[in-house]
């Protein structure tokens, strides 16, 4: 009998020495099967990183050439450009935003102020058949915008918390049944959220075929005012909260880090779906390097009153072109409080005016190739004859100008001899 209890023992012993082991074996698999399923993705990335180092730059350069062109829509959109927005040329990277918005892209696009965002959603909307819908939070960016475009012969329209009902019904029917012209259609982003009746006529426009593009301007709300608004609770006091309200005279410095890799992960995102592209414009402000002059002692020697014929002449022609800049600049003034419902910058720009005080159009060929055919149809001849009364003018003034010192009864006055004084400019920097 002892024997036999002993062999027992031992077996039960076995037994679970067994169970054991193949509980061990189990694990042991399924850490195996692990292991297989992270090799493969481990190997599937590794190829993919590979491809995309041998091919990164040459989808980068094929990326830029693409979007420069050619496309089927360049003669129009060149055409719409120069003689509808009155523009030149394009500015950095606008030709490449405009083509892929065209191609029907979702484009990321960030400029700086004054860079030239609007014209790469408005002349696409031009463009295409259909209303844009452009989202802005800027009430009076929006004004601005819709007054230019209404000067343009575009037709432009606002629903914002100022818009009367006549000009919301005509909205709504346009959105609706497509009645109406209506080309853009700019909204705040408290009308998206808070007006079920635009969503829904929204969304009919493009169930119908009818929204050509949504366009979200620049994002320059505080993100705590929003919020609050979003649940029609009063606006407080934030300084020091955001630092878009912070206090003026209050300096922080802030860690802005993770707004950083935000953008950066979200563009990684919208890189890897082909159906969008980024497009950065990076502007590089012009340094001026002051030269040292030495230690030496540097002498100038200053003539007064006997200035070269050809400098005078020079400094006279520079005013005349500064003359004539400031009579445009009245004169587009003028146009613009005649019509009541637009910004001076909207009948003539900057640029515009300096170009028409450098080469003087006479006739309205020569100014429709600066100013474009749509605005020297509509202004021309009142541009032309403020032109041609200041060249007269500037004529008898030139006569007076070219015929020196005389005196009374007509001689000419001999200029007296003045001393020579001499300057003397010190410099403590190093020798150039």
């Amino acid at each position: 009998m002892g024997r036999t209890e002993e062999m027992l023992t031992e077996l039960l012993g076995v037994e679970m020495e067994l169970r054991d082991v193949q509980e061990q074996i189990k694990m042991l698999l399924d850490q195996q099967e692990k292991l297989y399923e992270r090799q493969a993705e481990l190997k599937a990335l590794l190829e993919h990183n590979e491809s995309s180092r041998n091919n990164g730059d040459d989808e980068a350069s094929v990326s830029v050439e693409k979007w420069s062109g050619p496309f089927e829509w360049d003669a129009e959109a060149d055409d719409v450009r120069f003689n509808v927005f009155g523009i030149s040329s394009y500015r950095a990277n606008q030709r490449e935003i405009i083509n892929a918005i065209m191609s029907g892209r979702d484009v990321l696009v960030i400029m700086a102020a004054g860079g030239g965002k609007s014209l790469c959603y408005q002349l696409p909307a031009v463009l295409r058949k259909g209303v844009a819908l452009v989202v802005s939070p800027l009430l009076s960016l929006i004004q601005d915008q819709v007054m230019g475009l209404a000067a343009l012969g575009i037709r432009a329209c606002m629903l914002t918390s100022t818009t009367n009902k006549e000009d919301e019904k005509f909205i709504y029917k346009a959105l609706e049944k497509g009645e109406g012209e209506l080309k853009i259609l700019y909204v705040t982003p408290e009308k998206i959220s808070k007006s079920k009746r635009f969503m829904s006529k929204l969304e009919k426009c493009h169930h119908g075929g009818r929204l050509s593009l949504i366009s979200i301007d620049s994002k320059r709300q505080c993100r705590r005012g929003a919020f609050f608004r979003h649940f029609a609770e009063p606006l407080q006091d934030c300084n020091g909260m955001c630092d878009n309200c912070a206090s003026y005279d209050e300096i922080k410095e802030l860690d802005v880090s993770g707004h950083a890799n935000l953008i950066v992960s979200m563009l990684q995102e919208m890189q890897e779906n082909d159906q969008r592209v980024t497009i950065l414009q990076l502007v590089d402000k012009m340094k001026i390097r002051n030269k040292d002059l030495g230690k030496k002692t540097i002498k100038l020697e200053v003539r007064s009153g006997q200035k070269s014929s050809s400098t005078d002449s020079r400094t006279h022609k520079r005013g005349k072109s500064s003359g004539l800049e400031f009579k445009l600049d009245e004169l587009r003034k003028e146009l613009a409080s005649v019509d009541g419902r637009i910004f001076p910058h909207s009948v003539l720009s900057t640029q515009q005016i300096s170009m028409l005080s450098a080469k003087k159009p006479k006739s309205m060929e020569e100014l429709e190739k600066i100013i474009g055919k749509l605005k020297a149809e509509k202004y021309g001849p009142k541009i032309l004859e403020e032109i041609n009364n200041y060249e007269s003018n500037s004529s008898q003034m030139d006569d007076g100008f070219s015929g020196g010192r005389q005196d009374s009864q007509g001689r000419a006055v001999k200029k007296l001899k003045t001393k020579k004084p001499v300057v003397l400019i010190e410099s403590s920097g190093d020798e150039a």
